[in-house]
C-alpha cells in the first residue's frame, strides 16, 4: 500500500512537470519566434540588439526554469526510489520474520512438544507418503510400536516429572539409533511408532532387537536409584494387499503379544497368511 501510494505521488508529480515543460518549451518557441520577427522588422542594429537581449533574456530564464524543474523531477524521482528501496527492504525483512515464524508453527504442529520428535499428525503424513511409495515401486516397507513397559508404575512411583524424562530419554536414543531413512513419531502417552522403508519381515529382528537392547542398557536413575527401563517391541511388514490400518493392527497384536510373553521383548508378525 504505501509503495503504490508513493507511485500514485510519483505519477501526479510527472504529470504536473510534463506540463510545465510543455509550457516551457512552447515559451521557447514564442521567443524564438518573436526574435525572428524583430529580425525582419528591425529598422536599426540598435534597436535589433536591444530587442534581441531582451528575447534572450526571456529565453535564459525560461530555460533556468527548465533546468530547475529537470532537477526537481530528478529529485523527486531518487527520493521515490529511496522510498520504494526503503519500503521493499522493510518487507523484505517483515516477510523473512513471518516465514520464521510460519517454520517454527510447522515445526511445533508436527512435533511432540515433550520429546521433540514427529508427532501422530506427522505419522499420519509421512505414512501416507511411505504407503504410496511402497503401492507404485514395491520396495519393502515396515512398521513398528515400541511401548514403554511399567510406564504407569514410573509414574507412580517417582512422579511425573520422572515419566517424562523417560520418554524424552528414550525418544532421544531411538533417534540416534535410526536410519536416516527411517522415521520415529511419538503415538501418544508412552508409545512410539516406527517407519522402516526398504526393509522386509526378515530383515526386521535385527534392528529392532539391537534398539530394545540399547534402550535396556541406558543407565536410568531416579532419586538416586538405579531403574532400569524396558520397552516391547510389535512389528509387521506391509504385504500385497495391505493398508495402513490393517498393517497398524497386525503390529498391535503383535505388540500385545510381546506384552503377554514377559515385556522387554520384540514380537515380528509375519503378515498375513
Amino acid at each position: 500500500d504505501k509503495v503504490s501510494q508513493s507511485v500514485s505521488h510519483s505519477i501526479k508529480e510527472s504529470e504536473s512537470t510534463f506540463q510545465l515543460k510543455t509550457n516551457n518549451t512552447a515559451q521557447l518557441k514564442q521567443q524564438v519566434l518573436q526574435i525572428e520577427v524583430a529580425i525582419e522588422e528591425a529598422e536599426n542594429l540598435k534597436l535589433l540588439r536591444k530587442q534581441a537581449n531582451e528575447y534572450l533574456t526571456k529565453m535564459a530564464a525560461t530555460l533556468e526554469s527548465r533546468e530547475k524543474t529537470d532537477q526537481d523531477e530528478q529529485r523527486a524521482l531518487m527520493k521515490l526510489l529511496n522510498d520504494m528501496k526503503d519500503q521493499l527492504s522493510h518487507l523484505e525483512q517483515e516477510t523473512s520474520e513471518y516465514k520464521q515464524r510460519l517454520l517454527q508453527q510447522k515445526y511445533r504442529s508436527h512435533h511432540d512438544e515433550l520429546t521433540q520428535v514427529p508427532n501422530r499428525s506427522a505419522y499420519n503424513d509421512r505414512a501416507e507418503l511411505e504407503y504410496r511409495r511402497w503401492r507404485r515401486y514395491g520396495t519393502d516397507l515396515s512398521l513398528a510400536l515400541v511401548d514403554v513397559d511399567h510406564f504407569k508404575n514410573i509414574n507412580d512411583s517417582y512422579g511425573h516429572a520422572a515419566g517424562d524424562k523417560t520418554l524424552q530419554v528414550i525418544a532421544q536414543q531411538m533417534s540416534k539409533s535410526l536410519r536416516s531413512t527411517d522415521f520415529l513419531a511419538r503415538w501418544g502417552g508412552e508409545e512410539f511408532i516406527l517407519l522402516l522403508p526398504q526393509t522386509s519381515k526378515e530383515e526386521l529382528e535385527a534392528p529392532l532387537e539391537k534398539l530394545r537392547d540399547q534402550i535396556a542398557k541406558i543407565p536410568f536413575k531416579f532419586k538416586q536409584q538405579s531403574v532400569k527401563i524396558t520397552v516391547s517391541i510389535g512389528a509387521t511388514s506391509f504385504a500385497e494387499g495391505d493398508d495402513i490400518h490393517r498393517v497398524f493392527e497386525r503390529a498391535d497384536k503383535a505388540l500385545f503379544s510381546a506384552k503377554t510373553q514377559g515385556r522387554n521383548r520384540c514380537v515380528i508378525d509375519k503378515g498375513p497368511e
